[in-house]
């Protein structure tokens, strides 16, 4: 409960703390390649000439970063989540070490998800890199259950990486994050969620 109380609070003052660019994010969506990197220096000059950027600013509390027309494209939300929640989010990391260990792959068709080149040692020891799939159900795209068009016959299942050994007690370290992660989800963008 403590928890959702200040999570919430973040929320609210970080709403009542906008702060306007002069930017319009779906022209410089736009702008955009469509495997843009940030690693093409001509691309990034010529973006800075046609959106400069304004002042800069210290975000020293929770705020929203709105564009021209009023759309929010940042939340900072300094001490949204607890220490203590932080801290089992922690532990629930360190104890999917082995299905992080599984998920890298050096194939030379690896995806970028998966590309260890990706990922950089942690500070702490006892995490470990990598990129997994935690969906509590994953949809088994192009199957047709039962005979049935997807549509119409389209059932969930548990992912293959949840499914291991491992998995469940994986899920129900994350319950209460996940939770809040949720709510926070849930008023930043109350159309998607």
């Amino acid at each position: 409960m403590l928890a959702c109380r200040q999570l919430a609070r973040v929320l609210a003052d970080a709403y009542s703390n906008p702060i306007q660019l002069d930017l319009d994010m779906i022209r410089y969506n736009e702008a955009l390649h469509k495997c843009s990197n940030g690693m093409v220096a001509t691309h990034e000059d010529s973006l800075l000439k046609k959106f400069p950027h304004g002042q800069e600013c210290l975000l020293d509390k929770p705020s929203i970063i709105l564009d021209l027309a009023g759309r929010i494209i940042l939340w900072y939300l300094p001490d949204a989540i607890s220490p203590w929640i932080q801290a089992k989010m922690e532990e629930a990391t360190i104890g999917m070490g082995p299905l992080l260990t599984k998920s890298m792959s050096s194939a030379p068709d690896t995806q970028w998800r998966t590309f260890p080149g990706h990922f950089h040692a942690s500070d702490c020891h006892r995490l470990t890199s990598g990129c997994i799939n935690l969906a509590p159900y994953w949809f088994q795209q192009g199957q047709e259950p039962h005979g049935l068009p997807l549509a119409n016959g389209f059932t969930p299942e548990v992912s293959a990486t949840l499914k291991s050994k491992g998995g469940l007690e994986v899920i129900i370290s994350m319950q209460q994050a996940a939770l809040l992660a949720s709510a926070a989800l849930r008023v930043m963008h109350p159309k998607l969620y």
